[in-house]
C-alpha cells in the first residue's frame, strides 16, 4: 500500500531490507529498520521507512485513532499528523536511532490500519540523538548488557553446564571459586572517545545474578542486602531470597551477615 501511495511520484522506486545495522561511531548502537527507501529520481533522497499496524486501532481511520487515543504516539497540528517527541511508545527515540545509524535525514513512518494507510515524515533531530539517545544508549550498556555479557562469559568459564542450566553456584565453591563480589569490569572501545570506562557492578553471592540499585520489584525478589560484618572486608551481597532476607529485619534493625562470615569470622545472627 505505501508502495501504491508514493511510486506515482517516483521513478524506480524501491524498498530495501537490510536486517540489523550497526553504528559506524558506537558498534553497540544497533537496529533493524524496516526498510530503506530508494528511487532514481532522488538518488541522495534515500529515506527510511517504519511501519506501524496497531492492533487496537485496527478498524478505525488513523485520525479517528489518535482522537479516540488508541494511537497515543501521534498527535495533530495544524491538520498535519506528527510524531510525538514525548511519546511512551518509544517510537520517536526508535526512529531517531534508526536515522543517526543509517546516516538518514528524512523517515517515513506509515501507520496502517484495515480502514487507512497515513504517511508521517519525520526529520531527524540531531540534537535529541547526540544529547538524548546516544548518552541513554552508553548507560544501558555500560550498566547493563557488558556485566550480563561478562558475568555469563565468567560463569560459562567456571561452572559446568548443569550448574549454569540451574543457575546457583554450588555451595562448595562459593568461597573459592566465586570472585570478589564487587566485579570491576574495564569496557573499552565503547564510548565516542574511545576512552577506557571503570563500572562497578554487583552481583548475587550465591545465584549471581546482577543485582540492581533501583527498580526493585514489589516481591523484593530482586532486592539486596549487604554483609554487615566488621571484622572483615569481604563487601559481599546476596539477593533477598538467597540470603532469607525480609522486611522484618530491616523494622528491628537487626544485622544480616554473609555465610563467609558467619563461618570465618565466628558471628551468629
Amino acid at each position: 500500500m505505501y508502495l501504491q501511495k508514493v511510486s506515482k511520484y517516483h521513478s524506480d522506486l524501491k524498498i530495501e531490507e537490510h536486517g540489523l545495522m550497526v553504528s559506524k561511531e558506537l558498534n553497540f548502537v544497533r537496529g533493524s529498520p524496516d526498510g530503506i527507501v530508494t528511487c532514481r529520481c532522488h538518488s541522495s533522497m534515500s529515506r527510511l521507512l517504519e511501519i506501524k499496524c496497531p492492533y487496537s486501532a485496527r478498524n478505525m481511520t488513523v485520525e479517528e485513532a489518535v482522537t479516540e487515543k488508541k494511537i497515543k504516539y501521534l498527535e495533530k497540528k495544524d491538520n498535519i499528523l506528527h510524531l510525538k517527541k514525548n511519546s511512551q511508545d518509544g517510537y520517536y527515540a526508535q526512529v531517531q536511532g534508526l536515522l543517526g545509524i543509517t546516516g538518514l535525514t528524512l523517515a517515513n513512518l506509515v501507520v496502517w490500519t484495515s480502514k487507512d494507510c497515513k504517511i508521517i515524515t519525520v526529520k531527524f533531530d540531531k540534537e535529541f540523538y547526540q544529547k538524548k539517545l546516544i548518552p541513554a544508549c552508553e548507560s544501558f550498556f555500560l550498566t547493563q548488557i557488558a556485566p550480563a555479557l561478562l558475568i555469563s562469559q565468567e560463569a560459562s568459564d567456571n561452572y559446568s553446564n548443569d550448574d549454569l542450566t540451574q543457575n546457583v553456584v554450588p555451595s562448595d565453591k562459593m568461597s573459592e571459586d566465586i570472585p570478589n563480589n564487587d566485579l570491576q569490569v574495564v569496557v573499552e572501545n565503547s564510548v565516542q572517545n574511545e576512552s577506557e570506562v571503570l563500572v562497578q557492578i554487583y552481583k548475587c553471592y550465591q545465584c549471581g545474578k546482577i543485582l540492581p540499585e533501583d527498580g526493585i520489584k514489589a516481591d523484593n525478589s530482586n532486592a539486596s542486602v549487604g554483609c554487615d560484618c566488621k571484622n572483615c572486608s569481604c563487601d559481599v551481597w546476596m539477593c533477598w531470597p538467597c540470603a532469607r532476607y525480609t522486611e522484618e529485619w530491616i523494622e528491628e534493625n537487626i544485622d544480616w551477615y554473609c555465610p563467609h562470615c558467619t563461618r570465618e569470622c565466628d558471628l551468629v545472627y
